[in-house]
């Protein structure tokens, strides 16, 4: 045998077991994290279906490229295997450039709390790049040998060529219907039938700055606040004048520690008020979960420390409950973005939550109500002011986005539990006066029947509640997310009750598959890697590459030969 036969042997033994080793990792990737979570229920049917098509189609693909590692192109799988590797599982983790959240030290959260899975990722894909190298190197080299040349040409391209086609075609057709949208089922959204309460985020705590038929509004719907402020003046202001509302207060601070203080203080002090007879509308309190005031390193050095830091929080509070309130809740909101509510049902640990710097859904049912932001409508940069501008499928996704993000975080709390901010209201989908494209089989054209749609979603997954954003108009670098009464009407809350909550209300309608806009397994996915930063993942790929180097050996054994190359020596 040759220096080039043995060469070209080992390459391509290099060659088949890196495309082994990622068949394997997709399998895992996609197909394990894909039925585990449809045994849990956090993805919508067709999403998941979409996922799981799509790793059906992979590993076709990669199938296609181990075949090919039987011709002069084998240089293609090494190529195909690095940029898969990069572009896939490891981009968002390795990339400097792109960090996925920063910490409030201004680190990348992922290079702060996983050191260890970075340097696994650049380990494989250092590996994967060598080999791609040599892939291409020994390319270069066999089109340097007419003879050898003719070999290949002639012996190792035919079938195996056709046999892939057959494979990509036959797998992946399913898959690409999917994922491009040419098949786009319809979901049918079944409202159940009770009357869903409205609340509002209100950052403008300053009652002389809504006019009286917008107070009347929120009377008359017994409408709740989350309301910027816990000075008894300010409340007893909207008490007065709007008797059957009532509100929790927004919580800040700087670290679990310093915002769970406060957030002792201000409800000591609205029970001391319940307790003389000063306000009666009051509920409890809610937490914005967002920004580095939030972050779990604000004030602690892991996050199972800011964890046990809430634990006391709560343990608190429901000792105030029994002794100063007969029993009755204080209701504690949680808002948060919604991605992170798979985190501990899905395996147990915190590692979607640490990478967002943000401890929202653990312990969980702590929390009286957990209010994911869906805001799937707002503004960007290059849009026109001042409503941002409707563009189909971008900037805004369409209300199947929006189910696909309540039916993850539904599934993880219970119903009494469940709630969502909606919106930014009077901006790009929910614009009053821009014209909207999605699809419906309910409801009329435009921004305020998009909503309307939306909370009619919230009333299948049996929320309690739902939040609007905002109720007062706030601009903000020139463009304005506008408040509900001034952006639609000043009945708004008329409206919109008898629309969702009215005899008129659909008791069925549907919605239409975007195949660019499902969440089905991608928060799931990031957290099975994030596993990797541990012995038990490490573990994991490392069986993985071991599996893929025994199935090259067994192919190799059953065909009779040491390799691909040396086979086919004696061939004229």
């Amino acid at each position: 045998m040759g220096m080039l036969d043995r060469f070209s042997r080992y390459v391509t033994h290099a060659l088949r077991v890196s495309t082994l080793f990622m068949a394997g990792f997709t399998a895992l990737y996609y197909l394990y994290v894909g039925l585990r979570v449809a045994f849990l229920g956090y993805a919508e049917v067709y999403a998941l279906a979409g996922e799981l098509l799509l790793g059906v189609s992979i590993i076709a693909l990669l199938v296609v490229l181990y075949l090919l590692t039987e011709t002069i192109v084998k240089f293609i799988a090494g190529i195909a295997n690095l940029a898969y590797w990069w572009f896939v599982p490891s981009n968002w983790i390795i990339d400097p450039l792109d960090p996925t959240s920063v910490t409030n030290e201004g680190k990348s959260s992922i290079v702060a709390n996983f050191p260890i899975l970075q340097v696994v990722m650049y380990t494989v894909w250092f590996i994967l790049a060598a080999i791609a190298v040599i892939g291409i190197v020994n390319f270069v080299v066999e089109l340097s040998s007419p003879a050898e040349l003719e070999r290949v040409r002639q012996h190792r391209l035919a079938r195996p060529a056709i046999v892939a086609v057959c494979l990509l075609g036959g797998a992946c057709v399913p898959g690409v219907l999917m994922l491009t949208g040419a098949y786009a089922p319809m979901v049918t959204i079944e409202p159940k039938g009770y009357q869903i309460r409205f609340n509002f985020w209100v950052h403008e705590p300053n009652i002389t700055l809504y006019n009286e038929t917008w107070l009347d509004e929120l009377d008359v719907h017994a409408a709740n606040l989350d309301i910027g402020t816990a000075d008894p003046a300010v409340l007893l202001q909207w008490e007065a004048r709007c008797p059957n509302i009532t509100y929790r207060n927004i919580i800040n601070g700087w670290g679990a520690t310093d915002i769970t203080d406060n957030a002792k203080a201000v409800i000591a002090t609205m029970i001391a008020y319940e307790g003389n007879g000063t306000l009666d509308g009051w509920r409890g309190v809610c937490f914005d979960f967002e920004g580095d005031n939030f972050e779990f390193n604000a004030s602690h050095d892991t996050i199972e420390g800011a964890a046990q830091a809430w634990i006391e929080f709560f343990d608190w509070v429901d000792a105030e409950e029994v002794a100063n309130r007969s029993g009755e809740d204080i209701s504690l909101e949680c808002i948060s973005a919604h991605a992170q509510a798979v985190d501990v049902p899905f395996d147990g640990d915190l590692d979607l939550q640490t990478e967002a710097m943000h401890l929202a859904y653990y312990p969980l049912n702590r929390w009286t109500t957990y209010a994911p932001m869906i805001y799937r409508c707002e503004y960007r940069e290059d849009q026109e002011k001042p409503y941002g501008s409707v563009v189909p499928g971008d900037p805004f996704n369409s209300a199947y986005e929006f189910y696909c993000d309540l039916h993850q975080v539904a599934r993880a709390v219970g119903p009494g539990q469940r709630g969502a901010y909606v919106g930014m209201t009077n901006c790009s989908c929910y614009g009053r006066d821009l014209d909207q494209w999605e699809y419906f089989s309910w409801g009329q054209k435009g921004g305020l029947w998009n909503l309307a749609r939306d909370v009619l979603i919230c009333k299948h997954f049996e929320l309690p509640e739902v939040t609007f954003f905002l109720l007062y108009t706030a601009i903000e670098n020139g463009y304005s997310m506008g408040g509900v009464f001034e952006s639609y009407s000043p009945n708004f809350l008329t409206w919109m009750n008898e629309t969702v909550n009215g005899p008129g209300a659909p008791t069925s309608f549907q919605i239409q598959y975007v195949a660019g806009e499902r969440n089905g397994i991608g928060a799931s996915q990031y957290d099975w890697m994030y596993d990797a930063n541990r012995p038990e993942g490490i573990s994991t790929l490392a069986a993985v590459l071991a599996a893929a180097i025994v199935v090259e050996v067994l192919v190799q054994r059953r065909a009779g030969k040491p390799g691909p190359i040396a086979s086919n020596r004696g061939s004229p």
